[in-house]
């Protein structure tokens, strides 16, 4: 996991107020997505359900407690999914419940139907689902304001794609800030884990230590019953004091009621009582006997008692610990027909098992004291974890703090423009015999000539032969063709120079483009397919290893192109041997860098 402070830096580019980040834009939801709904298959036809077809509810995604959702209750077979408004959404779908929980929402981590309580969101070309989540997380409350309905509120698709976001322009900079916030999930996740798990071991040595199941090294003695009275006299049962007497301004003792004076097993203060009935000293073992019975606190200063509460004190901590492991178990004694109670005649005939020893009792509060410390250092992590988290979502989400390396400004090429640069670089390389270009070619070479211009490349995606770009395959190569004749392409796709290649050329040199790719030419003219696609796969993978802050080696290299789906095939390929990666690394730096 990365180190989340060490890689933010201040932008020297800081936006002033009012005004947006370099190289971000603000743009409407509906932009950037293609919105879907849901719909439920009759549950009275069997044939619909129990298939194999993920079918999500609001409810599965409440309960989830992952970003990515990768199962559901139900499941629906594809005659359901037919018969039904529910349609089978992609992998990487953001699925945001539209009703009731309505701002809720996780990623699809497989293909995934859902009810009509959604607004399914699939991503556009250009937007990172990962960052579109982060985003949409601090627009809740704007849904809610959106919502309409009088039975129950509900966003409409038209409210939802209204939405505006501000965005990084560049496709690696919202991947970058993805991954920051994902890394402090992880670490988020990772303590609430552990926290989990020491709570699950404490749980289990009291229910061992506490009952003489498992004795301390160098115990021996007996163990028996006794009632409460007998092991700690001074119990005081609470009494409330006149309400005339509660103010805020901290006169008199801190009033503790009952179980919403109570917080991680320690009081806390909501309002004062300058009338002292019954009182409690620091370090007393607080206990509700009302609505609830049994929750159990440490007084961490002298208050005073109202009757939903009473004050236990001991001459050590064996007693705090033996009423935790109690909790539960309190049902069967309460009693009351409007509150569940626990009078104080009843209370002090309690009976616990308890060692003879005091030694003992003392060494078992300790064994268990220590564990409960671990915890709260451990919850400590994790509330600090969060509230760093959300300051740094505050600073990435409106590009106050950038990213280190993310470059905010990058040369940004219209259709025309790639019209010129994909003419010359036809132009260029079919010289020397070579009469065309195929068509996964002239992608890799107009690719790398970007990389080499430092200019954008956040139209190409990973393809499996490298970074591929639909508007350069269906939109700039039949303009360039037909509307401009700068090139021309036989029935193969593959492209050759067209009647009007001089214009081109010339266009190429006013703007500045013929020069660089004349030097890129020159450098990789006589590469073959494969070798440019192992160039042009570990250019991109290089770049997007710097953008997240992580070390650029062959290994971590051929980690990252194991890492995408379309691309960890090649790491099986005869061409992609460690020596050509590591050539092609070797080449990005000293050329292309």
């Amino acid at each position: 996991m990365s180190a989340i402070p060490a890689i933010l830096e201040e932008s020297a580019a800081m936006h002033e107020k009012g005004k947006l980040p370099e190289g971000w834009e603000v743009v409407n939801l509906g932009n950037l997505v293609t919105i879907t709904g849901g719909g439920t298959p009759r549950t009275s036809v069997s044939k619909y359900w129990n298939g194999e077809i993920l079918w999500c509810t609001p409810t599965d995604i409440t309960k989830n407690k992952s970003k990515y959702i990768k199962s559901t209750e139900k499941t629906i077979t594809s005659d359901g999914l037919s018969e039904s408004a529910a349609m089978l959404l992609p992998e990487g779908t953001i699925l945001l419940c539209s009703r009731a929980t309505i701002g809720e929402m996780c990623i699809a981590a497989k293909q995934i139907s859902t009810n009509q309580g959604f607004k399914n969101l699939v991503c556009n070309d250009n937007i990172s689902n990962e960052f579109l989540f982060y985003v949409l997380s601090t627009k809740k409350q704007n849904m809610l304001e959106l919502a309409i309905g009088s039975t129950f509120l509900e966003i409409s698709k038209n409210a939802l794609s209204s939405i505006k976001l501000m965005i990084p322009i560049e496709k690696q900079e919202q991947h970058a800030i993805a991954e920051v916030l994902s890394d402090m999930d992880g670490y988020i996740d990772s303590l609430e884990k552990l926290i989990a798990k020491k709570k699950a071991i404490k749980q289990g040595a009291m229910q061992e230590l506490l009952t003489g199941k498992r004795r301390l090294p160098g115990f021996t003695g007996e163990w028996g019953e006794q009632i409460l009275f007998c092991i700690s006299e001074n119990i005081t049962m609470g009494q409330s004091p006149s309400s005339k007497y509660y103010n805020s301004e901290g006169n008199g003792l801190p009033l503790i009621q009952g179980n919403a004076d109570i917080d991680n097993r320690k009081t806390i203060i909501r309002i004062y009582t300058s009338q002292i009935t019954k009182e409690a000293v620091k370090g007393d073992i607080i206990l509700t006997v009302r609505a609830p019975v049994g929750k159990v606190a440490k007084a961490t200063f002298n208050c005073c008692l109202g009757r939903g509460v009473c004050a236990i004190s001991s001459n050590n901590d064996y007693l705090y610990h033996w009423f935790i492991y109690f909790e539960p178990k309190w049902n069967s004694l309460s009693s009351g027909s409007t509150f569940d109670s626990i009078n104080g005649e009843a209370l002090r005939k309690i009976t616990l098992n308890i060692p003879s020893d005091e030694a003992e009792q003392s060494a078992i509060a300790a064994v268990l004291s220590d564990m409960d410390a671990e915890i709260e250092a451990l919850a400590a992590k994790l509330d600090k974890a969060k509230l760093i988290k959300q300051g740094t979502m505050q600073e990435l989400l409106t590009g106050k703090i950038r990213l280190v390396n993310v470059s905010p400004i990058q040369k940004e090429f219209t259709i025309s423009e790639y019209m010129i640069i994909l003419a010359i670089i036809t132009r260029l390389f079919t010289d020397n015999g070579m009469k065309f270009l195929k068509h996964m070619r002239y992608q890799k070479l107009v690719y790398l000539y970007l990389v080499y211009q430092k200019a954008t490349t956040r139209i190409f995606e990973k393809w499996d032969y490298g970074p591929f770009s639909k508007e350069l395959a269906y939109t700039v190569v039949p303009k360039a063709e037909n509307e401009k004749s700068y090139i021309a392409t036989d029935n193969d796709k593959n492209i050759c120079v067209g009647e009007n290649i001089n214009e081109a050329v010339e266009n190429a040199i006013n703007k500045g483009y013929y020069k660089d790719a004349e030097q890129l030419a020159g450098r990789i003219r006589y590469k073959k397919d494969t070798e440019l696609e192992v160039l042009a796969t570990v250019v991109e993978s290089v770049k997007d290893l710097e953008i997240s802050q992580k070390a650029v080696s062959l290994q971590s290299v051929k980690e990252y192109i194991g890492s995408i789906p379309v691309w960890k095939h090649k790491l099986g390929l005869e061409y992609f041997t460690d020596l050509a990666i590591d050539k092609s690394i070797k080449e990005y730096y000293d050329f292309f860098k």
